[in-house]
């Protein structure tokens, strides 16, 4: 990637590498979003299956 003349940047940062963190932090923030969800799930069945045992 070149760099323009005249930008007075602090820190040059390459694309690639903000693209690979971004994307780093989407798939994270899915497989986390994922097992919160499947928690839920198994939560609520557990619910479910405990008010049928106690007959609710």
């Amino acid at each position: 990637m070149p760099v323009q003349k005249g930008s007075h940047r602090l820190i040059n940062i390459p694309i690639e590498l903000v693209a690979a963190g971004l994307e780093f932090k989407i798939e994270a923030f899915a497989l986390v979003n994922q097992f919160f969800q499947l928690a839920f799930i198994g939560v609520h069945s557990w619910s479910i299956h405990f008010r049928f045992l106690i007959g609710d």
